[in-house]
């Protein structure tokens, strides 16, 4: 019989440890690309796949990893998921070249994705009423901390070691948490909602052909037959998805929720919010490179932008209660207009406050968003709706990343361009995305307000 006490704060540091290193991998490995691109003599485009590929299977991942970890147990899945981002990373660490690199932190996303769904699952076995509640937000701390620091402490990393031990530093600690989780208790199963295989795996397959065309456009030209095939074939298979969606009994994707205007507009808002920060966290890094900065100092940088997304979410939770549309539609302008100053001019003073701009604006909504998508929602469907808003999150956020660095390549290849030149032609990109979210997503909650007020009388 297990310690009543000791086994639920097992179980909470084990999940704590992954929800701190699976951002990290996201933001941290940003710093030491530079280095990774010239050690492997690897060109822009390949050395992108590192983070997109990593991202790509981990929102692929995350659509239908929560029904593996009912059908197949949570512990499990957590521990096969920890399991193989360990092996991966441990592979991208000692890899000889930049395909393996890519090829490792491709499994790698998927074993993130399994751990993170199981590791959310296990929290709710362990915990009940407001120790439950302290747990989620002790794990949204850790998600958020990996985050913010993510840069800063690879950085440190990369000055002291190069770019290999930033890989192996996360596996090593995923390999703790895989084994501290033999020491969990094994849950009792529950009858599992039947997977939707084919929805995880068209959509799975859709994702990866359409970044991998958004990555490659660059290099293969707008003449390639093998682009066009590729994109012909991401319109059939995400077609093909969304009709088996509508007749399967248990969609991977319940897309009628997305239908309500407000939640649609909370979810655009977070997917947003992440896709104008995150290409910037990967491409300023390379920028700051070149102007001869160092890792270390990259990484203090990059605070302006991940710091506060730490401090300004209770601030954004208040202003929300009387007037949570006033929020995200000023946010969304606010981190347009900081990109956008960055598109104008990359010097280091507008940089820091471009950064500090975008930050703010993430910060303001970060978590908070997610609050108001699941306060529109029927709560008997809270756990859908929660995938489907990590899944918008990610998704944007993914397609983002690719398309910024095809925006990238694309502008490197113009005649004596730097790539100072070409980080304000993807900051110009992201600033107009920013806006035009902007007024999309204020459209969307005007055309949900008014629905209900309707709707009440």
């Amino acid at each position: 019989m297990h310690d009543p006490v000791v086994r639920p704060r097992l179980t909470l540091a084990v999940v704590l440890l992954t929800a701190l290193i699976f951002p990290l991998a996201i933001t941290g490995p940003s710093v030491a690309l530079p280095h990774l691109q010239r050690e492997l003599s690897a060109s822009l485009t390949s050395v992108q796949w590192v983070i997109t590929g990593y991202n790509t299977t981990f929102a692929a991942g995350l659509t239908f990893a929560g029904a593996l970890a009912d059908r197949f147990g949570h512990r499990q899945l957590f521990m096969v998921g920890t399991g193989l981002f360990t092996v991966a990373g441990l592979g991208a660490a000692v890899a000889p070249s930049i395909l393996v690199v890519d090829l490792c932190r491709v499994l790698g996303g998927f074993g993130a994705a399994a751990a993170a769904a199981a590791g959310t699952s296990l929290i709710v076995g362990a915990f009940q009423g407001r120790a439950r509640s302290k747990a989620f937000g002790l794990q949204g701390t850790a998600l958020g901390l990996g985050m913010a620091f993510g840069p800063t402490v690879c950085g440190v990393i990369v000055a002291a070691g190069g770019w290999r031990p930033v890989l192996a530093v996360p596996a090593a600690v995923a390999g703790l948490a895989c084994l501290a989780a033999l020491a969990l208790p094994r849950p009792v199963r529950g009858t599992p909602q039947p997977a939707d295989w084919a929805g995880g795996l068209l959509f799975t397959v859709a994702l990866l052909i359409t970044i991998t065309v958004l990555v490659e456009a660059p290099v293969w030209g707008p003449r390639s037959p093998l682009l066009w095939g590729l994109l012909a074939a991401a319109i059939a298979v995400t077609v093909t998805f969304l009709l088996v969606e509508r007749r399967v009994a248990h969609p991977m994707l319940p897309i009628d929720i997305l239908l309500d205007p407000r939640f649609a507009g909370y979810a655009l808002t977070s997917g947003v919010m992440m896709a104008v920060m995150v290409p910037q966290v990967v491409q300023i890094p390379t920028h700051l490179d070149q102007q001869g900065v160092g890792a270390a100092q990259i990484g203090l940088w990059l605070l302006a932008l991940t710091l506060p997304p730490m401090v300004l979410p209770p601030i954004g939770a208040r202003i929300a209660i009387s007037h949570p549309r006033a929020l995200v539609v000023t946010a969304l302008a606010l981190a347009a207009a900081g990109t956008l100053l960055m598109g104008w001019n990359s010097d280091r003073l507008p940089m820091v406050i471009s950064l500090l701009a975008t930050g703010i604006a993430v910060g303001l909504t970060l978590g908070v968003t997610d609050g108001l998508a699941m306060a529109v929602v029927d709560p008997a469907r809270v756990g859908a709706a929660s995938g489907l808003l990590s899944t918008v999150r990610m998704t944007v956020e993914t397609i983002s990343l690719a398309l910024s660095g095809s925006v990238v390549a694309f502008a490197l290849t113009r005649p004596g361009a730097t790539f100072a030149d070409a980080l304000q032609t993807m900051c110009l990109c992201l600033a107009v995305a920013g806006a035009i979210g902007a007024v999309f997503v204020a459209r969307l909650l005007r055309t949900g307000v008014r629905a209900t007020n309707v709707s009440a009388t």
